[in-house]
């Protein structure tokens, strides 16, 4: 296993982690709001499962959805659950081409016409998703969750290699 291996697996693990802790919260619970992030645990969870795909499509050239501004939909748990693993491995089998194809450097241009480097876009990627679960952290603990988690690699990897 190499650090790509860690960062990305990381990054799914500790994000189906906090939407499985949500998983049984009511509507209220989910969109309460709270001064933080994107303000509910809901919006914040498809805040940045969106940015990962954006990112993702803007990297590969797929015309797909970019943060306009507009609402972002509400999506059942589910969704949430497959659009992580999903995006997750886009990113994983995206990365690993870059890194083959020596790309890392190569630039592309985002939707504003700014241009970024393959490889300081996918550690963007993974550093914004623990940036918000942090605030879901925070959010959580408001609510009353006890024994939050702390979601760290290091228990990731304990856990992986346990399940080996």
């Amino acid at each position: 296993m190499d650090i790509l291996d860690r960062l990305i697996g990381h990054d799914r693990w500790a994000t189906e982690r906090l939407l499985l802790l949500c998983r049984d919260f009511t509507a209220a619970e989910w969109d309460q709001e709270f001064e933080i992030g994107h303000r509910t645990l809901r919006r914040t969870f498809e805040h940045f499962l969106l940015a990962r795909r954006s990112w993702l499509d803007l990297m590969s050239g797929t015309p797909g959805i970019w943060m306009t501004g507009d609402p972002l939909p509400s999506l059942p748990m589910d969704e949430l659950l497959e659009r992580n693993r999903v995006t997750s491995e886009r990113l994983y089998a995206f990365s690993r081409e870059v890194i083959a194809a020596g790309r890392p450097d190569e630039r592309f241009t985002d939707t504003w016409g700014v241009e970024h480097s393959f490889g300081a876009t996918i550690v963007q990627v993974i550093l914004h998703a623990h940036g918000h679960r942090t605030e879901i952290l925070h959010m959580l603990e408001r609510l009353g969750v006890e024994h939050l988690p702390d979601g760290d690699p290091q228990e990731w990897e304990w856990i992986m290699r346990r399940q080996t």
